[in-house]
């Protein structure tokens, strides 16, 4: 009531804002940002985010190395059936069997930035998959 009474003066006529304004608005969006719930397609994408980051490495374990500056090769493209096996340590038999898990992968990967949805390829492992690419890469 004491709100109401303290708009009232300060507009005593017509009809008050049902709005926040001013430092309200700031804390309304910080109370509200640390009362949410990440999604599992959120915490997901962290993953894959920090996964297509890492270096690709041989089958040594060292980095592979780039033929111009001698810094290690980044990924520019990637399958969901690369991802499910080599980040997530699945199985790569169980993507036909857990399609609501592929299905959150999928939307996962589409939320990465920089990685953008490039069509489907034949690739060497696993046949005909989707690709994903780094965005600016040839």
């Amino acid at each position: 009531m004491a709100i109401y009474r303290d708009l009232r003066e300060k507009q005593p006529r017509g009809t008050l804002p049902l709005y926040l304004n001013g430092d309200a608005v700031k804390i309304a969006v910080k109370l509200q940002e640390s009362h949410r719930i990440e999604s599992p397609e959120e915490i997901m994408v962290g993953r894959l985010a920090a996964y297509l980051e890492e270096p690709l490495r041989d089958p040594s374990g060292f980095d592979e190395i780039g033929e111009t500056l001698g810094e290690p090769t980044k990924r520019i493209q990637v399958s969901l059936a690369e991802l499910w096996v080599d980040c997530l340590g699945r199985d790569f038999s169980q993507m036909a069997i857990d399609r609501r898990a592929v299905t959150m992968l999928g939307t996962a990967m589409r939320q990465v930035k920089g990685w953008g949805l490039a069509g489907r390829h034949m690739t060497k492992q696993y046949g005909q998959q989707r690709i994903y690419k780094r965005i600016g890469s040839n």
